[in-house]
């Protein structure tokens, strides 16, 4: 009895762990939010917090502790009788775990120990690649079916069949994915909340009663390459004008052209189910391709939602994409659920896509690979060879050399002042070739795309940064806007780091250390007001283009509206240029276009790695998507593949990637994709 009493004391003391907390204390009324899913692979998970002062004006600190960056902190300013929402991103890096956090709340700099939540991370980390889903809705989720589609589908995808010998779990695939439901309050109000999730579930009427900041930041997350499901629409997509003004599709022009519907041959392996529509037992079908999963045969399932655009249509939107269902889809079955995952995968989008690994290239949670397969230029490896002739020469000079010369002179005793010297005439020797190599500052090395959706002036900025520092600096500094991940080889460990939210996103620096190779894949979602003009064809079939932005391009490729090909050199800021057609079988005007792309690609390989595969790797930058956005250029049948009302660019400069410090950037390449 008394150890049990000494239990529920301590238990109290300890307080349990809700995913939604009230917590009051010093006239503060807190609500602590941190339901939420994925992450597993990387992303910000996001904690929201909806905060009322009855006191007086004041400073309140949050912070959040025993997390993969931890501290992460927080400061707002609250008016008295205010109420604000926050959301605090904990960037999700490191080793692959989940566990429980402290939220603590400091006001005017004072700690208040009332004013304490425990957190807890939802995430799961499947032994495969899966999708990270959240559901928003007032209406509570159904996953059996859903969760059963995912792991008998994913689990037997080829990029998923190398992790499977390292699962040593059960079997089944009965369990639940990395899914979560939501009702729609104290949503996020920034794209980053959403970067560790791989699909988005709501329903119309929640779409259109958000506010404009809580679904732009939805949205947004939609254009760096999420997939967001619109339920309960009610009709066909093309039909509903609700949901193209919840899209705001008037106003883009980086979406598809219209909605697709799946086709047919997607339901191959698949039948119709009218029995169900009559009442009848449904018929049974096998999900997917006929092979066999861990030795067991493949489950088999009902096939309840309709063929074609009854069933749904989906239509890009920017990198990501918009799916449109007319009832609710997570009514559906296993084999429905297959079904769509199968369309995705044959989309032009690709099935890789659905997963944050296959979208990145990479995981935030582990180290890569490839990670020397992207250095600075002129950064070597450590001169081995010059420091073993040095210490060579060392050793001779201070031992026989130095002990021969004083015992001919008959002053061994100098061996106490001879000895120290040459030491540090090495050491200085040794210091200094090092500064004269690579100096005291930071070098870098980027490759970056940029998508214009010049309807809705918004672009999205992906890059793979790597960098060199001859002296570390104090912290890393970056926008609000901005996803950022470190890349770290497999044979080490994210170092740790702290990250302060106050003012900007403000890393102290555990990412970038002295003397040493680091990268970094940066993706922003940020508004741009400038544009590419591009005029109508005179009777010489000549345009004129208008660069409005205000960076020079080396090379601008065009598309017009008619189908017609442009193209044109060293456009400047603000400067408009004449362009003439491009004949339709002329490839060569293209070659030097081509060819900066195929040199970038040259300096950016480090001489001597080894890019052989033991095994098929899910995390791989070369099917990321900016590498294959970027690498469609470097032939030109990429050219070709570009739609009417379409350019490329090739930007003379740095179009603003951020990197979190000033660095010395060389040789690097950034592209510029964008629709008129």
């Amino acid at each position: 009895m008394i150890s049990m009493v000494m239990l529920l004391v301590l238990a109290g003391t300890v307080g349990p762990v809700f995913a939604q907390q009230r917590l009051n204390g010093e006239d503060l009324d807190i609500l602590v939010d941190s339901r939420w899913a994925g992450t597993s692979r990387g992303g910000y998970f996001p904690i929201r917090i909806r905060a009322k002062n009855n006191a007086k004006d004041r400073s309140v600190t949050f912070e959040v502790q025993e997390c993969s960056v931890s501290p992460v902190t927080r400061t707002i300013q609250l008016q008295s009788g205010a109420t604000t929402e926050l959301t605090i991103l904990i960037p999700m890096i490191g080793a692959e775990k989940f566990g429980r956090s402290t939220l603590e709340v400091s006001v005017d700099g004072k700690r208040i120990p009332r004013l304490k939540a425990m957190l807890e991370f939802h995430g799961r980390s499947a032994p495969w690649p899966e999708p990270a889903m959240l559901v928003i809705a007032d209406r509570k989720a159904d996953f059996d079916e859903y969760d059963k589609a995912v792991h008998a589908y994913f689990r037997t995808q080829p990029q998923s069949r190398v992790h499977a010998p390292r699962y040593r779990g059960p079997r089944s695939t009965s369990g639940e994915s990395d899914r979560r439901w939501i009702t729609p309050t104290v949503l996020p109000r920034t794209w980053l909340a959403y970067s560790g999730l791989d699909i988005v579930s709501l329903p119309l009427s929640t779409l259109e009663a958000m506010e404009a900041e809580v679904r732009d930041a939805i949205l947004g997350w939609v254009e760096t390459g999420g997939t967001l499901l619109v339920s309960d629409v009610g009709r066909p997509a093309s039909e509903s004008k609700e949901l193209a003004a919840a899209l705001g599709l008037a106003q883009r022009t980086a979406v598809g052209k219209s909605w697709l519907a799946p086709t047919e041959a997607s339901r191959a392996g698949f039948t119709s189910n009218p029995a169900a529509r009559r009442g009848e037992p449904p018929a049974t079908v096998a999900i997917g391709d006929p092979m066999r999963v861990g030795g067991l045969p493949r489950p088999r399932a009902k096939l309840s939602w309709p063929a074609g655009s009854e069933a749904f249509t989906y239509r890009q939107f920017q990198r990501g994409r918009i799916v449109v269902f007319s009832g609710d889809p997570m009514t559906g079955t296993e084999a429905d659920w297959a079904w769509f995952f199968r369309v995705m995968s044959i989309s032009r989008v690709g099935s890789r896509w659905l997963e944050w690994e296959g979208r990145h290239g990479m995981s935030a949670r582990s180290g890569h690979q490839d990670f020397l397969g992207f250095t600075v230029p002129g950064v070597d490896d450590v001169p081995i060879a010059a420091f073993l002739v040095l210490i060579t020469l060392f050793s001779i000079v201070i031992g026989p050399v130095n002990f021969i010369y004083l015992k001919r002179r008959g002053q061994l005793y100098l061996l106490v002042v001879t000895v120290p010297v040459i030491a540090l005439v090495t050491s200085v020797t040794m210091i200094g070739y090092a500064t004269i190599s690579h100096g005291f500052g930071i070098k870098s090395h980027t490759r970056s795309i940029t998508f214009l959706d010049q309807g809705n002036e918004t672009a999205v900025t992906m890059a793979r940064v790597a960098l060199f520092a001859g002296m570390a600096p104090s912290s890393l500094e970056f926008s609000r806007d901005t996803a950022v991940y470190p890349v770290w080889p497999t044979d080490s460990s994210f170092g740790g780091a702290s990250a302060d939210w106050t003012d900007r996103q403000v890393f102290s620096n555990g990412w970038i250390k002295t003397r040493t190779r680091a990268q970094l894949q940066t993706v922003r979602r940020f508004p741009l007001r400038g544009r590419i003009n591009v005029g109508a064809p005179d009777e010489q079939g000549r345009v004129t283009v208008d660069n409005g932005l205000e960076w020079d391009l080396r090379y601008l490729y065009v598309c017009d509206a008619s189908g017609r090909r442009y193209l044109a050199e060293d456009i400047s800021a603000g400067r408009s240029a004449g362009l003439q057609e491009l004949p339709r079988s002329s490839s060569t005007r293209l070659t030097p276009v081509s060819s900066s792309i195929s040199d970038h690609y040259s300096a950016s390989s480090r001489d001597g790695v080894d890019r052989s595969r033991d095994d098929q790797s899910s995390a791989d930058f070369e099917y990321s998507l900016l590498e294959i956005n970027v690498r469609s250029f470097m032939h030109p049948s990429g050219f070709q593949q570009m739609r009417a009302r379409s350019y490329m660019a090739i930007i003379d400069g740095d179009p603003g990637v951020e990197r979190g410090c000033s660095t010395s950037d060389t040789r690097s390449l950034h592209v510029l994709v964008g629709q008129y």
